[in-house]
């Protein structure tokens, strides 16, 4: 039987890094706005996330914009 550290010294199969990793889901959400630079700014050098899981779409006019959800009418901007 292990030391009770056997968690730690897996490694993940598909990141190929020790585990627990820590997936930063939209960035530091409760830092700055998701999905945002400064979301994942906090993620990586606040937070130490291993790996950033963003949601990529693409525009009707074939832009790639960074946004989870299903429309993003709600970040309109107001003019």
């Amino acid at each position: 039987m292990g030391d009770g550290n056997d968690a730690f010294s897996r490694i993940d199969p598909i990141f190929k890094l020790k585990t627990p990793i820590l997936f930063a889901h939209r960035g530091g959400v409760l830092e700055a706005p998701e999905s945002t630079a400064r979301a994942f700014r906090y993620a990586l050098d606040v937070a130490k996330a291993d790996v950033l899981e963003l949601d990529v779409q693409m525009t009707r006019d074939g832009r790639f914009v960074v946004w989870h959800g299903r429309s993003s009418a709600m970040c309109a901007s107001k003019e």
